[in-house]
């Protein structure tokens, strides 16, 4: 089967260890969020493509966007940022579409043969 390089070969080593995801700055943590959102993209729209897709990838990449969120949000407790305070900054990330302009770019069909 066809498989991108780039998708699995650094997966499992720093996906999931926590340890490591700490050692990182905010703004790397940003750019991680970023890279396994857009991971998680490409990979639903290979398998809606009925293309071969490794299916445990998705569980990875979640479970990684949701540690780096947490790591984030301990943070921000230390600094003694409220709950409140805290979503109403996501929000507007969100709105601002931060995470999207962090994301590398999309390479149109028919680029990488």
């Amino acid at each position: 089967s066809m498989r991108s390089p780039d998708l699995s070969v650094n997966v499992r080593r720093a996906l999931t260890d926590a340890k490591d995801l700490r050692k990182l700055d905010d703004n790397q943590i940003l750019d991680e969020i970023a890279e396994s959102t857009r991971t998680l993209l490409v990979m639903r729209m290979a398998q809606s493509n009925r293309q071969e897709v490794k299916t445990s990838d998705f569980k990875l990449h979640k479970k990684k966007i949701a540690q780096l969120k947490t790591i984030q949000r301990e943070r921000e407790i230390t600094k003694g940022v409220g709950i409140r305070e805290s979503r109403k900054a996501k929000k507007k990330a969100y709105m601002s579409m931060d995470i999207l302009s962090r994301m590398r770019k999309f390479e149109q069909p028919g680029d990488d043969e």
